[in-house]
């Protein structure tokens, strides 16, 4: 086992990691998640947010095992934190570093590890997001940058978590204060603190005398101008609620019953949601008329005041105590702040005594306008105000009145505003629709990949943007000028190393009284990883349904090359049959049982064809809307006789009524093949196999059921039955992805599935999908309706390399067509065109030298052939979508082999009428 080495910012390392007040605190329910989601994301057991401490690395979060702390020499977390990226060991057994370390050879018996440092903005590695397994693993790409991901947002958690853990000096000023101060809450309005001065003043020994009273319990029934003190109480509080603070004269009474003329100043204090008062009384015993009046004065102000001579500061108020967070005797000990307490400017720098603004105007006798300035407390704490120093003639010289007030919530609020944009790389801008000139903080800057001496007007910033970004934008400032309130899109740039970039933005529109647009807000953010995510997921999705598919057609192979082979044998025979028969000289009667026998053949082999046809495509994103008794029965019919052969019946009950439902036809027949594969599995080595498909019509949904009668899933298995690769069957007898991508399928369907299961009993699944009713019109029987008597008048022009299928194509639309001819090449059938007189084309898609594609596009290129029209015959079961999007955009249909010739007809019939 190898120790890890210590870093070689170890004490500096060890400093901030105690600056951020995280060691050893309670459990927290943001760190927990993180934790429990990096588990099921890697599908590890454990998962730990980690600190590595002097000599033990100490767990804030934890997954999996109950510990809060181990020792260092053994972590792999002091490991992890000497690099920069994550820290992999795929197998511990092979790493020469931890194969006998005692967790390993031990509880928890790790086997793999993965670390991403948490690395402050300042570069120090505090810690780790691990996740690790007793069992061998290895991490994607993709993964390895969710794990960077998580452990950034643990590093953000943990900044917030250290700017809104302010420790305020509210107490200390609380105690020292000369003032009385008191604190009443809602509803009732009692005291709920009182400082020492409160306590001196009302000549009393202890703190909860008051927290059952209220204001008018000390003090006279009525005050002196008449009005009762409950009412005068309950207006001034009322006041202080709604606007902020309220300021009056008041009259106390001591506990030893003497009166006592006071001042109150009643200010509203916010805490979370809730709020409650403050009372800051002062005894005006004494005092003439006009210090009184001058003291309610200076009281009114919610900005500190203080006076300056040259003597030092000749008077405050209250407000000027609460600012700058200094008792009476602090503030009046000198002119020079008290020790510890210094004057910073904004970029953090220490203002010079002799550079302050009050000091400079009480030197120069000039007035110093509206200069911010920070105090750091001894606490290292900083308070922002905005100070005004106005120097005025005194009775004993020169003095100065400073007015300031405090702005530290709003500086603060901007950082953790800011602070949090950043983190999640946000930026903000507002774009003035009247005159095109934008305003960008400076995470936009970045962004779109310039620096801040770009001029960022509306061409400007165009001129930034993909050819298909600016369509994006002009159509976004159409919709805003028809009345849309958001703007919305994703914008292509151009990175400063050519790489391109997908900016998100969003945007709230401000309207002025006319309804007229003229200002945007708005933000971007860089969405191209998590573009590059989504579509990995997709590919990996796309890849997981097409193995599935793959999958459960290998099942069907051998079953449907048996099923096919029984129908071809058939086909066969009757075909040598009626030879022999005709040669015989039998009649025509006698042979129409003959001619059903092989439609018979062939439908059969058809409809398996259609149905592997549909499952081959069941991995395109294709919706349409379909009846989901046909896919019902075409799935039944694929699987009847297959599964009939290993003693396995399916029966269907349905109450069919006229539905249709949309969505992938192909997917959705995935669902019913896996459903219907894991019933026959689980019916094994019972006496009878059987499988109970039902289908039952709800208001809106169509809801089908798939029963078999094997011997249950245990309650154990049940809630993980849905989970990727869990499976109880042998590894080579499934993958444990079926039921999983069931699942999926459905929900993407906005459907629901359920299972019910009883030991012994067998298993049921439900599945719930959307539906809506509709009333059909009567499909004709296309295959009973007798041969077309009159010509259709077209001349026919049939392409396919097979020369036996073409002369069959050729003889059966001469019994249909006024005239048909052949090519066994679209070279072939090119040459045919430029002759002139075809009508119609039916083609073969799959042709050596020149496909059914290619002859097409070659066809439509000369304007001589605009009127042919144009019909695929293939036998194809795959086709990609753009070839789907030809078909559909350039042709005027297929049909797929074995062709039904009524409903070629029919549409030659509806080309030609």
């Amino acid at each position: 086992m190898k120790k890890p080495e210590l870093p070689p910012d170890e004490c500096q390392r060890l400093k901030d990691l105690r600056e951020y007040n995280i060691l050893d605190t309670d459990s927290e329910n943001t760190f927990d998640q993180i934790t429990s989601l990096a588990a099921q994301i890697f599908g590890c057991k454990y998962s730990f947010v980690s600190f590595v401490d002097k000599g033990r690395q100490w767990f804030k979060s934890r997954h999996g095992l109950d510990l809060s702390e181990t020792p260092r020499d053994i972590s792999f977390c002091g490991h992890a934190i000497l690099g920069d990226d994550i820290f992999i060991i795929e197998d511990t057994s092979k790493d020469e570093r931890f194969h006998d370390n005692p967790v390993v050879t031990g509880e928890p018996f790790i086997k793999f590890y993965a670390g991403a440092p948490l690395i402050t903005p300042s570069g120090t590695k505090l810690g780790t997001l691990c996740v690790f397994d007793s069992e061998a693993k290895v991490l994607t790409d993709s993964q390895k940058n969710i794990l960077r991901s998580l452990a950034n947002h643990v590093v953000d958690l943990l900044e917030l978590r250290k700017k809104t853990a302010q420790v305020g000096s509210y107490a200390r000023i609380f105690h020292q204060s000369v003032d009385p101060v008191m604190t009443l809450s809602p509803p009732e309005w009692k005291f709920t603190s009182a400082n020492p001065a409160t306590l001196k003043l009302f000549d009393v020994e202890s703190e909860e005398k008051f927290l059952s009273m209220g204001p008018w319990d000390i003090s006279p029934v009525t005050q002196p101008d008449g009005e009762a003190s409950s009412a005068k109480a309950q207006r001034m509080i009322d006041q202080a609620m709604e606007k902020g603070s309220a300021f009056f004269d008041w009259q106390h009474s001591t506990f030893s019953g003497k009166n006592i003329s006071c001042t109150v100043l009643l200010s509203r204090i916010e805490q979370g949601e809730s709020s409650y008062l403050q009372a800051t009384v002062r005894n005006t015993a004494g005092d003439s008329e006009i210090e009184q009046k001058h003291r309610m004065l200076l009281e009114t102000m919610s900005e500190g005041l203080v006076i300056l001579t040259k003597n030092g500061v000749d008077g405050y108020n209250s407000a000027a105590l609460r600012i700058l967070q200094l008792t009476h005797d602090e503030i009046t000990a000198r002119v020079k702040l008290p020790e510890g307490w210094k004057a910073i400017r904004e970029d953090g720098s220490l203002y010079p005594f002799r550079d302050h603004p009050a000091i400079i105007a009480l030197k120069t006798g000039a007035i110093i306008p509206a200069i911010r300035m920070g105090v750091r407390l001894p606490d290292n704490e900083v308070r922002w105000i905005t100070i005004n120093s106005v120097p005025v003639d005194g009775p004993n010289g020169r003095m100065v009145i400073s007015t300031f007030s405090d702005i530290t919530p709003l500086i603060r609020a901007a950082e953790e505003h800011r602070f949090v944009l950043d983190a999640i790389g946000i930026g903000v801008w507002k774009v003035n629709l009247l005159t095109g000139t934008q305003i960008w903080d400076r995470k936009m800057y970045q962004l779109f990949g310039v620096d801040t001496r770009f001029t960022n007007d509306f061409n400007n910033w165009m001129g930034l943007l993909s050819d298909e970004s600016k369509l994006a934008v002009d159509d976004g400032l159409a919709k805003i000028l028809s009345g849309s309130n958001t703007f919305d899109a994703d914008l292509e740039v151009v990175g400063s190393q050519g790489q391109k970039i997908i900016l998100g933005s969003k945007g709230q529109v401000i309207r002025n009284k006319a309804n007229e647009a003229i200002m945007i807000y708005g933000i971007n953010w860089d969405r191209t990883q998590e573009l590059e995510l989504q579509k990995n997921l997709e590919i990996e999705r796309a890849r997981s349904l097409h193995n599935a598919k793959l999958a459960s057609i290998g099942q069907l192979a051998a079953g449907v090359g048996h099923e096919i082979n029984n129908p071809l044998a058939i086909l066969s025979g009757l075909i040598s049959m009626t030879e022999q028969l005709l040669l015989n000289g039998t009649s025509q009667n006698d042979l129409s049982d003959k001619f059903r026998k092989m439609e018979s053949s062939v439908i059969r082999i058809s409809n398996i064809v259609k149905g592997l046809r549909t499952f081959a495509r069941s991995d395109k994103d294709e919706v349409s809307d379909f009846d989901p008794y046909h896919l019902i029965n075409e799935t039944v019919d694929l699987l009847k006789d297959i599964y009939g052969k290993e003693g396995v019946s399916i029966s269907i009950m349905a109450d069919k009524i006229p539905v249709v439902m949309r969505g992938n036809r192909g997917r959705l027949q995935q669902v019913l093949v896996n459903l219907l594969s894991n019933a026959k599995d689980a019916s094994i080595g019972q006496g009878v196999r059987a499988i109970k498909l039902m289908v039952i019509p709800l208001a809106s949904e169509l809801e089908i059921s798939i029963k078999d009668n094997g011997s249950g899933i245990p309650a154990e298995i049940r809630e993980k039955i849905f989970e990727p690769f869990f499976t109880t069957k042998d590894v080579n007898l499934g993958t444990g992805i079926g039921l999983s991508l069931v699942n999926t399928i459905v929900k993407e369907h906005e459907g629901k599935i359920e299972l019910k299961s009883e030991i012994g009993k067998g298993s049921e699944f439900r599945i719930r999908l959307p539906v809506k009713s509709v009333v059909r019109t009567p499909v004709p029987d296309l295959l009973s309706k007798k041969p077309i008597l009159n010509k259709i008048n077209c001349r026919v022009l049939v392409v396919d390399d097979e020369s036996d299928l073409r002369a069959v194509l050729k003889e059966i639309l001469s019994y249909n067509c006024s005239e048909v001819v052949t090519a066994e090449s679209g070279k072939h059938a090119l040459k045919i065109l430029k002759e002139g007189n075809i009508d119609v084309v039916l083609s073969d898609i799959k042709m050596p030298v020149m496909d059914g594609f290619d002859f097409l596009k070659a066809m439509r290129e000369d304007t001589a052939n605009a009127h042919v029209k144009f019909l695929f015959i293939t036998g194809g079961i795959e086709m990609s979508e753009a070839e789907l999007k030809v078909v559909k955009r350039d042709s005027d249909g297929i049909f797929y082999k074995p062709v039904k010739f009524p409903e070629l007809f029919m549409k030659l019939k509806t080309l030609f009428p």
